[in-house]
């Protein structure tokens, strides 16, 4: 059962072929060159069919049909011979929308709409976008006894005006404070502790010393008083460090977006 349908398959192909290919022959034969008589155009069109030159035989025939020597018998043989190279050729037909033009196989540059009958197989085909000179190459499979319409590449979209823009954020300066400040500062307030522990000490052992001025109260009044005066200028340089790297280094130029609120939701723009 399979194989009775593909024969009707390939025939109704066939048939459409053979139908645009007449329907074409007068828009074919425009480009072709007109000199010479139907019986030499008719003589080339057989000798081309017998050569097994399908395409040149149909051109000779279109030339046939536009004749106006012709007689009725010449065109109804040209019909003919159209007939039966129709399934051995293969239509292209590229509508473009008129800012693209085709060339097919190295042949000349055409503007839509554009008819091609050609043999099947691979074909080199080129787009050329005539507003901006854009190239766009293609291969198209031609099957035999088909017709196969190509339109080329779409042209880029224009920019949507009510499209929503991307607003150009502004800048603001924020200012943070840096880890190496918060660890100066840290060590500040250490050495800020230990001079108030330490200066509390000094006052009680310099009492201690006016009382019983020993030798061992005198040297645990120097000591405790000389590591209040360096846990004092320790305090002073961890917050001076902390404070110039804070000036210095804490200062960042942020890019702020515009922002939309919905609900929960925080959208940036």
């Amino acid at each position: 059962m399979l194989a009775p349908v593909m024969r009707v398959t390939i025939l109704v192909q066939a048939i459409l072929v053979r139908a645009a290919t007449l329907g074409a022959a007068i828009t074919f034969a425009a480009g072709a060159s007109a000199a010479g008589s139907a019986t030499e155009h008719l003589e080339a069109a057989r000798a081309a069919e017998d050569a097994n030159q399908p395409v040149r035989a149909a051109d000779q025939a279109d030339l046939v049909l536009v004749s106006p020597d012709a007689t009725y018998s010449q065109r109804e043989t040209a019909k003919h011979v159209l007939a039966n190279v129709g399934d051995q050729i293969a239509l292209l037909i590229f509508q473009g929308d008129g800012t693209m033009s085709i060339t097919v196989d190295d042949g000349s540059e055409e503007r839509s709409p554009a008819r091609y009958r050609l043999t099947p197989g691979v074909h080199d085909v080129v787009y050329r976008n005539l507003t901006t000179g854009a190239v766009v190459a293609e291969k198209v499979i031609l099957p035999a006894a088909d017709v196969i319409v190509v339109k080329g590449p779409a042209p880029p979209k224009a920019p949507d005006a009510d499209a929503p823009k991307h607003a150009a954020p502004t800048y603001e300066t924020q200012w943070h404070v840096p880890p190496v400040s918060w660890i100066a500062y840290g060590i500040g307030i250490v050495a800020t502790g230990v001079a108030v522990g330490f200066g509390i000490a000094t006052l009680n052992d310099e009492s201690t010393v006016h009382a019983h001025p020993t030798q061992d109260n005198r040297d645990a009044f120097t000591r405790d008083r000389t590591v209040t005066f360096v846990s004092l200028g320790t305090a002073a340089v961890g917050a001076v460090a902390g404070t110039v790297i804070y000036l210095l280094a804490g200062r960042e130029r942020v890019a702020l977006y515009p922002t939309v609120t919905v609900g929960d939701w925080r959208i940036g723009f």
